[in-house]
């Protein structure tokens, strides 16, 4: 309120987007898009670009967890086209990752496995590890709706190590789940309760 009283719209915006973080914290997604969508739209008329793409990916988010991934992936392919005209590879390289997450659910296995090893890519050219694994696990489980199960078991384990390296317990426990879902529709059920 006070920020819209001094008439600064960009600050006004920020704080928008900082209550819709912490709605998108507590799980009220509804509260937490129309905070964004108030804060896109401040972005939008001032023309920064680089909040607006940052923006977009929250709204993104707010949207795959409510299931909505088809409007995810829209926000998510705005937010891209914008960090490529400004040159910022790691918004795109995670956008990548969200893309092929969301290419996932819709359900479209092709392009979820070519947005997850384009952002698995991007991020090893980047030297930043943390989010491979959920990368390379995306990778492993289109693998695995495709019918490559060697690949995908390959992916899965590599997701698997890398959690493990990163102390990182909830993706590692889906992943081992995923895994040891696998190896029960392939009738390995000693390998299945190894993994789970």
């Amino acid at each position: 309120d006070l920020r819209e009283q001094l008439g600064d719209e960009v600050k006004t915006a920020n704080t928008l987007n900082n209550i819709g973080i912490i709605h998108d914290e507590k799980g009220d997604y509804h509260d937490a898009f129309d905070y964004y969508y108030r804060a896109y739209h401040i972005y939008e008329k001032a023309g920064n670009k680089e909040k607006l793409a940052m923006v977009s990916v929250n709204m993104g988010i707010v949207l795959k967890a409510q299931s909505d991934y088809r409007q995810a992936g829209n926000y998510y392919r705005r937010a891209i086209n914008i960090y490529k005209e400004l040159g910022n590879q790691f918004g795109i390289a995670a956008c990548y990752a969200n893309l092929g997450c969301v290419y996932f659910y819709l359900p479209k296995y092709d392009s979820s496995l070519y947005y997850s090893l384009l952002a698995t890519t991007e991020f090893e050219r980047q030297n930043i590890a943390q989010f491979l694994p959920t990368t390379i696990c995306n990778a492993g489980m289109a693998y695995d709706k495709l019918g490559k199960s060697k690949e995908a078991e390959q992916y899965l384990l590599r997701s698997i190590e890398l959690n493990e390296k990163y102390d990182s317990k909830k993706p590692l426990a889906f992943s081992l789940i995923y895994l040891g879902d696998i190896y029960t529709s392939q009738g390995l059920y000693e390998k299945a309760l190894k993994a789970v």
